[in-house]
């Protein structure tokens, strides 16, 4: 279309954007930017559903700036609308009219996302981020089912009724983001490769104003409109390696990164940014991101300890939150073995966790390996809020449903286990077992802690608990012994933990046993 709208909202109303670049093929849209100086530019916003308007009026009149583009940037008088949020994802029509002509109508929400003393808040309630990194679109689907709207919800349905309240997509979809926007999932979206221009060592030649026009036009004004996209990225991997920190060139990479962040954050500052995600540690931004392929490419699920220590991401005079939008690894294929490319770096990793068992055990062993990784990653992440309060979201990066190719419906995709782990460690109100001698005699007197980690939906706290436990056969599920005792308080997004001393019966017989 001839014009383009822009919302850029918050909690109290929007600011609107307005611009004409030119005639197009179209007759009737065939005016010039000057033709259009000073044209009243109006605007409705009414809920999706239906209902009274939020607000109507005339926003102000066009004007033609230096390089010829008609343009009017104005804010709504202060409003009083429903918030987004994935619990109520509220959305709103806007309707923009220049003169007596319809400019464009975009579908928007109302909600504040920030990084305050290192953590992310959205609408002022802090925030954890439980992500998955690979999805749709692309990514070996049928053409036909890539940019399909209902299967962009039946995916994200799933997903969010599994604990995920965070996506990342490889592009910026509009039948996705919408979807996103429908069910109140949020988006981790930008940019997935090294800017325009650049390479993995140097950014790009091109002056400055053109690769700000890049990232505003090209990268970010797709996403604008949609509520659910909390975080942009300014470069990832992609073909060429991640900008790393250390990398030849990193001092010039990420001063390009932050002035591009300075610039696009004046432009849009209703989200965060990530400017080098990952190995960079998001230089360029106000979020610290790293990947960490722990237990896969390199050392054990133990290294997820290392996260306790605040300083892991301190790079900044103040506290930034921190993210892992990679993580995890072990991908595993169609029938459930490691993937095993000539090209990649996955033989060696498939050597380390699965070895030379016969075909037959590779499968099983990947997807419990996969899946047992996932959940030690997530919950050592969220148990250590109590160590390091700058922890606040991991995004597996792993490969979670069994088919992608040649599939015509959402249910033909069927999760793998990792997802039935996600379905554990993601609940908002997490218990999760710390236990270092699993292998012990009866008789013994064992000393598990249990965390508690409140992450309610409706950000209420936790009170009144009482914490019961019972041993049982793992086989037959018969308790043979248990208890029930108090437990601390756990206010919203805060955690807590209790160790016990547990005497097994000294009749037990050999065997496997749950703690339950």
């Amino acid at each position: 279309p001839p014009f383009r709208v822009l919302a850029f909202t918050d909690t109290a109303g929007a600011r609107i954007e307005v611009t004409y670049r030119g005639a197009t093929t179209v007759a009737k849209d065939a005016a010039s930017p000057a033709s259009l100086a000073g044209a009243p530019v109006r605007a409705t916003i009414a809920p999706l559903a239906g209902g009274a308007p939020l607000w109507g009026g005339e926003l102000g009149r066009l004007a033609v700036d230096a390089d010829g583009i008609a343009r009017l940037v104005a804010r709504t008088p202060r409003l009083a609308p429903a918030r987004w949020s994935p619990q109520s994802p509220a959305l709103y029509r806007l309707v923009v009219t220049v003169g007596d002509r319809l400019a464009d109508t975009a579908r928007i929400g109302f909600r504040t996302v920030a990084a305050v003393d290192g953590r992310l808040y959205l609408n002022g309630r802090p925030l954890f981020l439980r992500g998955n990194a690979i999805n749709p679109p692309e990514r070996n689907l049928p053409d036909s089912l890539s940019e399909s709207p209902r299967f962009a919800r039946d995916y994200l349905g799933y997903l969010k009724g599994v604990g995920v309240n965070v996506v990342r997509f490889t592009k910026p979809s509009q039948a996705w983001m919408d979807a996103a926007d429908e069910l109140g999932m949020l988006v981790f979206q930008g940019h997935y490769g090294t800017p325009a221009g650049a390479t993995a060592t140097s950014p790009p030649k091109a002056p400055l104003e053109e690769s700000e026009a890049w990232y505003r036009d090209r990268v970010l004004a797709p996403q604008a409109n949609h509520p659910s996209v909390v975080l942009y990225a300014l470069s990832n991997e992609q073909a060429a390696p991640e900008i790393s920190y250390l990398s030849r060139g990193h001092a010039e990479v990420a001063a390009f990164l932050n002035e591009m962040h300075r610039r696009l954050s004046r432009w849009d500052d209703t989200r965060l940014y990530i400017g080098n995600a990952g190995y960079g540690f998001g230089r360029g931004g106000e979020v610290c991101d790293l990947h960490r392929y722990w237990g896969w490419y390199y050392n054990s699920f133990l290294s997820f300890y290392t996260l306790r220590d605040p300083r892991i991401c301190w790079r900044t005079d103040a506290p930034q939150p921190i993210t892992l939008t990679e993580a995890v690894g072990n991908y595993t294929g169609p029938d459930g073995r490691y993937n095993l490319a000539s090209n990649t770096k996955q033989p060696e990793s498939q050597l380390n966790w699965t070895g030379h068992a016969p075909d037959a055990e590779q499968g099983p062993r990947a997807l419990a390996y996969q899946a047992w990784v996932a959940g030690q990653a997530i919950e050592i992440t969220r148990r250590l809020r109590a160590r390091n309060p700058y922890l606040a979201g991991i995004l597996p990066f792993t490969i979670a449903f069994h088919q992608w190719h040649g599939i015509t419906r959402f249910d033909d995709m069927r999760p793998k286990p990792v997802l039935a782990q996600y379905a554990r460690s993601y609940q908002p109100v997490l218990l999760s077992w710390e236990l270092w001698t699993p292998q012990v005699y009866a008789g013994t007197t064992i000393r598990p802690t249990v965390h508690v980690v409140n992450d309610a939906e409706d950000g209420r706290g936790l009170t009144g608990l009482s914490l019961r436990w019972s041993l049982r056969d793992a086989g037959s599920n018969v308790p043979y012994t248990g208890a029930t005792t108090d437990f601390p308080d756990v206010p919203y997004f805060g955690t807590a933990r209790r160790t016990l001393d547990l005497r097994l019966p000294a009749t037990l017989r050999q065997g496997t046993y749950t703690l339950v």
